[in-house]
Formats: structure tokens, sequence, C-alpha cells
């Protein structure tokens, strides 16, 4: 095992008072494969403001992919086998899973709308996939670029949704060989300090120190690392640009 790895999410400032739910969810884990490969998977979903299940469609999409990838990796020899007709598959199993807990609760689907960002990461070759904004960063350590630029809408402050009827239509899919040596995962809450939108790149400078906490942890999930990520999504630097839920995943090999 040689993957390090942590994340945290960050809810909004105001729902400490209004006592409304985070609407972001995450999850970041490694798990062995058929070769005995080490792959790692991580999920970032964004529940939709303004649908009134938000929360329950981002946790429902995230723990679906996970169950979909715990299953595939068992089989699975490598991550050359993964291509856009497989995300396929899983997205549509994502969509159809949400949409019957929306049809049992008697709710139009849109009440649970929520993005997805996925990242797949083995020895041999590693797979990115996207609905909506957000975005996946790759770098060397030292220098960063971004997978997708986050996708938006008809209008300013739109996107697409896994969860919408054309969703495979808004579903990009890349394909790199090798496994990256820094990997993120971000919503749409922490894009404006991540991301820079005036020349469309990634803040390497940030990314850098924040992949370097990772330099002393053992492999494996690293719970010091969640904390100080957990206190710079909370920080007064990001929170005086942002007032939105924030989820952020970090790995590297």
């Amino acid at each position: 095992m040689h993957w390090r790895y942590a994340h945290a999410v960050a809810p909004q400032p105001k729902r400490t008072t209004t006592g409304t739910p985070c609407e972001d969810f995450g999850l970041v884990e490694s798990r062995v494969n058929a070769a005995n490969q080490e792959i790692l998977f991580a999920v970032v979903s964004d529940g939709a403001a303004g649908a009134s299940r938000a929360k329950v469609g981002a946790e429902l999409a995230s723990s679906t992919l996970q169950q979909l990838l715990r299953s595939w990796v068992t089989t699975s020899r490598s991550v050359s086998e993964v291509n856009r007709a497989c995300v396929e598959a899983w997205i549509t199993e994502v969509r159809e899973v949400v949409a019957n807990d929306a049809k049992t609760s008697g709710l139009d689907l849109f009440q649970y709308s929520c993005t997805c960002l996925l990242a797949v990461a083995g020895p041999d070759c590693s797979i990115y996939a996207q609905v909506g904004d957000g975005a996946i960063v790759t770098g060397d350590g030292s220098v960063f670029h971004y997978v997708f630029w986050p996708e938006s809408g008809e209008f300013n402050n739109m996107t697409y949704f896994v969860t919408d009827k054309d969703a495979l239509d808004h579903l990009q899919v890349k394909i790199h060989n090798g496994e990256p040596q820094a990997l993120a995962l971000f919503s749409d809450g922490i894009e404006q300090v991540l991301l820079r939108f005036q020349n469309r790149t990634a803040r390497s400078d940030i990314f850098k120190v924040l992949i370097e906490r990772f330099t002393k942890e053992a492999p494996g999930y690293s719970e010091k690392v969640a904390k100080e990520l957990d206190e710079f999504l909370r920080s007064p630097a990001v929170l005086a640009r942002i007032y939105d839920d924030r989820t952020l995943i970090l790995a590297r090999p």
C-alpha cells in the first residue's frame, strides 16, 4: 500500500444558524485489485442549491459509485480495462438509484440534483470523469493542471447534474497513462480559491503546499491531514472569498 489520502467537507457558515444540512459529499479510499495492485478511487458530489433532497442525492450518488467501484475492483486487473462505456454504465446506475429513491418518496428527480466527480487511479492507468462543476486537478507535486474545466450551464451560476435526463451528454471522461503524483478533487465551493479563472489555470502554489502535508504521513488515510484540510476550508482567507459548502480531497502515492 502506498497511497496517502485525506478529505474534508465544510458546510457554509450560515448552516450553523439555519440548521440546514451540508449538501456536499466526498469519499476517498484505496483497494487491492485481482492483480494485487492498489487502486485509489475518489468521489465528490455537490447537491444543488434549491433542491429539497440535494443532500440525499449527493450521498446516494457517492455511495452508489463507491459500491460499484468496490465490486469492480475485486475482479479487475487494471484500470486500463475501464473505458467510457464503463463509466457511462456507472453513471446510469447512479441515476437509476437516485430516481428510485425519488419515486419511493413521491418527489421529482430534480429535488435530488447533484454534480459528480470521479477519479480512479492505478499504477498503469488513471481515469477521470465529471458531470457539472467542481474540478479534478493532477500534478507532479510542483506543477498542477486541471483535468476538466468546471462546466457551467446556459446561465451564470448554473451547471449540469448527474441526475439530469441528458447527464451522459455532459459526462466528460479522460484516460491518462500511469498514476498521478498528486491528485485533488473539489466541489465548486472552493473553485475561486484553487483555480485562476482569468487564465484558466490551477493554483499550483496552493496545491504544492497542501500536498506536501503528506510528506511524513504513513500510507492510507491521514486523519492529521484531514484535520488540516478542514482547518484550511474554514480559514478566514477562504471564507473571505466564498460562502458555500466546500469539499476537498487530496491524495499522493
